[in-house]
């Protein structure tokens, strides 16, 4: 399956030309901006992020110039990374931001729309500034959604299950939400509550064996208002399982939350919960309600 979970930390070096050859080519209009790389600046432990992009996939840059706001798509190739129209630069500044992946009619970046239905890794960033003199840009990706991950404890032996399907639904999950890439802020579009899901097709291994790890993303939760507004839904050869997300839980953007879910007989429960940062670094425990 071909999974969307990115890293968290991008860098796209917008250079004047390839490695053998460093120029930025001139035009009437002044310098333009090309791409010669794409890099990552940090893998994923787990696995669960991909470290390099697939040929055909596409960022979306929005470039502030006096006369207005474009819209530019950033389409990755066997050779290299090229821009669909050039990006002029002179002596002003432009501010830049960007998105992945590039939709053509995502094209207002006060108003950048992510959804959690389809699982995509939606990426943003904060503004940079190039110019004819400083036209090298070194871009930051942000996750603007939550990402969920279930680790897997058995008490019985054997150990193990296979998973049909995770899910992660209630009348309080937002499941679309604009951002502005201008603020940071998000906004989630009321009548839009579809479930989080994965299914154990959509995994290299469906099979749920001890310490085993699943993750899905969603639309980040300001604060849950009551216990049991979204649940987590379990099935995994015949078990059922579900559990009330508790009052007051909040999932932030960029973050990862990891639920411990320990299985004995036919009880699942979840005892522990981890808030880390979403690249593998720094975490931050958090106490449960007992049910």
């Amino acid at each position: 399956m071909k999974r969307k979970y990115l890293l968290t930390i991008m860098t796209l070096s917008m250079l004047c030309a390839c490695c053998e050859q460093e120029y930025w080519p001139e035009e009437e209009h002044g310098t333009t901006l090309s791409v010669s790389k794409v890099g990552f600046s940090r893998q994923s432990e787990e696995g669960t992020s991909k470290s390099y992009f697939d040929t055909g996939d596409e960022v979306g840059l929005y470039a502030y110039i006096p006369q207005g706001i474009n819209f530019h798509k950033l389409t990755c190739f066997d050779t290299g990374w090229t821009l669909e129209y050039p990006i002029p630069l002179s002596e002003e500044w432009t501010d830049i931001y960007a998105c992945y992946p590039y939709d053509r009619q995502n094209d207002t970046p006060t108003s950048f729309e992510i959804e959690h239905h389809s699982q995509t890794d939606y990426l943003y960033s904060n503004m940079h500034r190039v110019n004819s003199t400083n036209p090298v840009l070194s871009l930051t990706m942000i996750h603007a959604l939550a990402l969920i991950e279930f680790e897997f404890e058995w008490m019985d032996i054997p150990q193990g299950a296979n998973l049909d399907f995770i899910s992660i639904e209630g009348w309080s999950l937002s499941s679309r939400a604009k951002l502005n890439l201008l603020t940071g802020e998000m906004e989630c579009l009321k009548g839009w509550n579809e479930p989080a899901i994965i299914y154990g097709w959509q995994l290299n291994n469906s099979y749920l064996y001890e310490g085993a790890k699943v993750s899905l993303m969603v639309v980040p939760l300001d604060k849950l208002e009551y216990d049991g507004n979204i649940l987590f839904n379990f099935y995994m050869d015949g078990l059922k399982g579900h559990w009330p997300v508790p009052a007051g839980t909040t999932w932030e953007s960029g973050k990862k939350y990891t639920y411990k879910v320990r299985i004995q007989g036919r009880k699942l429960e979840i005892w522990d919960v981890w808030i880390d940062e979403w690249i593998d670094a720094g975490s931050k425990k958090i106490t449960l309600p007992y049910y």
